[in-house]
């Protein structure tokens, strides 16, 4: 096979479907599908606050700015959702103390919102930061710390840093199995964090036990159709799919263990669910590795239907769809058709992560891959691009 087919939307992929478990918001009243309703009511009631007699200094003002910032985040504006919870913060160092509880939640606001804009270092000092506090307040075993733990492993995930990340998980599961016991749903989304971890470093076989653990705590307490349940056995799918050597017994249990998962996922959340789209993509890697190329077609457009219609046209995840069908076609030697795919990836890819980034360059190099066939002219692309740039990438998905 020339190409390995994009890993993008596994579950074990934290960009897009990801199982790493985030932390709750700060406010338990807050459903985030209803955040923007819940706007103007927190900014009504900070407007209140304002007003009495502590005025911009009072804890519940602080607090009012620190949900503001939550619910704003989900609204996708980072700016006004980074000023509001450096207010909270603000008030509630001047107010409260640098080692109250609730400066450490301010401290995990802002750590989430630079976190979810990619900012990690800044990420890492808020949770750190807050991490800190937590422990001296509120101990080692609480489980707001092992949320921190968890959170602060999130972050080292996304920067490749795979060993910090699981050292961080293996914290937050003990805490959790300390002060909840160990079957608590908040213990088993911690296992599958571990599993995550696990696969990345490639230890499938501890990966695959830390699932399977993960599952047997989901099904006594949900049954079998719950979509945290469908991610882990998605999870458990990518740990057979990804064994060594590969071996069709491997690929029959992930495509089973992938199906079952599809199954859950859309009766839970319906067809039109990113999540379900995610599970199709799952279905069609393992179904283009058994040479079944017409079957992963299938699959991968109709994620690709389904991402185009709630994600939009020209997100990152429509793009490494069109990838993964440019794959299949390039295998069934459709070459005029993948190299149209390839070039709807390199462009959305450019666009929204720019030239230098992995999984452009990786589009890229499979366009001049075909080009160096002699069948196709340069790519397409309106500004033209170094083709040199294909020596910085491999063979492998982003």
């Amino acid at each position: 096979m020339c190409a390995a087919f994009v890993d993008q939307f596994c579950f074990c992929a934290h960009s897009f479907t990801s199982f790493l478990i985030h932390p709750p918001d700060d406010d338990s009243h807050y459903h985030k599908t209803e955040f923007q309703k819940a706007v103007p009511y927190y900014q009504q009631a900070l407007e209140i606050y304002k007003q009495l007699p502590d005025g911009e200094k009072s804890s519940d003002t602080a607090g009012s700015y620190n949900n503001l910032a939550v619910a704003v985040k989900h609204t996708g504006d980072f700016t006004g959702a980074l000023n509001h919870a450096r207010q909270a913060l603000s008030i509630r160092q001047e107010t409260l103390g640098a080692n109250h509880v609730d400066t450490a939640t301010s401290h995990f606001t802002l750590g989430q919102i630079f976190s979810e804009t990619g900012q990690y270092e800044a990420a890492l000092e808020q949770f750190e930061a807050c991490l800190k506090i937590q422990i001296e307040a509120r101990g080692a075993t609480h489980t707001t710390t092992a949320t921190t733990h968890n959170a602060i492993g999130a972050v080292h995930y996304e920067m490749g840093q795979f060993e910090k990340a699981l050292e961080q998980y293996q914290l937050g599961l003990d805490a959790f199995q300390k002060s909840l016991g160990k079957e608590a749903p908040q213990v088993a989304d911690c296992w599958n964090n571990v599993g995550l971890t696990q696969v990345r470093l490639g230890q499938l076989d501890a990966a695959l036990a830390s699932h399977e653990t993960a599952e047997k705590i989901l099904q006594a307490k949900y049954g079998d159709e719950h979509p945290t349940l469908a991610m882990t056995l998605g999870s458990i799918g990518t740990c057979y799919k990804q064994q060594k050597p590969v071996t069709p017994e491997n690929l029959d249990k992930a495509l089973d263990y992938y199906k079952r998962s599809h199954q859950m996922l859309e009766s839970a959340l319906g067809e039109d669910h990113d999540m379900v789209g995610s599970s199709y993509n799952n279905m069609g890697q393992v179904l283009a590795m058994q040479g079944k190329f017409d079957d992963a077609l299938t699959v991968y457009r109709a994620a690709l239907t389904i991402f185009t219609k709630v994600l939009g046209k020209e997100h990152i995840f429509v793009g490494s769809m069109n990838y993964n069908v440019g794959l299949v076609l390039q295998q069934q030697d459709k070459k005029d058709a993948a190299l149209e795919e390839y070039q709807q990836a390199y462009n959305i890819w450019k666009d929204k992560l720019g030239e230098d980034h992995p999984q452009t360059q990786l589009a890229e190099q499979a366009m001049t891959s075909l080009n160096k066939a002699g069948k196709f002219g340069e790519p397409k692309s309106s500004d033209k691009t170094s083709t040199e740039s294909k020596d910085k990438t491999t063979n492998k998905s982003p």
